[in-house]
């Protein structure tokens, strides 16, 4: 089982008749580490439940960095939010992104 789970969700208005697409960021969400913890990044899990319309992507943004063993680094934040714009073309539908983002700590101290 995981220990956070984060989801982000966004939709967009329809592409308008003349063309003119729409786009939007999701509010971006965040998990810290408890205290003696960092985050696992290089196995953060991204899990798409919608991709609709012409562009989905994320962001995922890791901060507040500690080293562990020495040398290695690992974050005890991460920042995320996802992206989503309406389809191409004339009187098209709207866009929509839904991600799960699912890790894990690692305790150091």
């Amino acid at each position: 089982m995981a220990d956070f789970e984060l989801t982000c969700e966004v939709e967009t208005e329809a592409t308008s008749c003349s063309g003119e697409r729409k786009s939007d960021w999701s509010r971006e969400d965040r998990v810290t580490a408890p205290e003696g913890h960092v985050i696992n990044d290089r196995e953060v899990e991204v899990i798409w439940h919608s991709q609709r319309g012409s562009e989905n992507t994320f962001s995922q943004v890791f901060e507040d960095y500690v080293e562990v063993l020495g040398s290695l680094k690992f974050p005890r934040t991460m920042k995320v939010k996802v992206f989503a714009r309406s389809s191409k073309g004339y009187c098209a539908g709207g866009g929509a992104s839904k991600a799960t983002f699912r890790g894990n700590f690692i305790k150091y101290q």
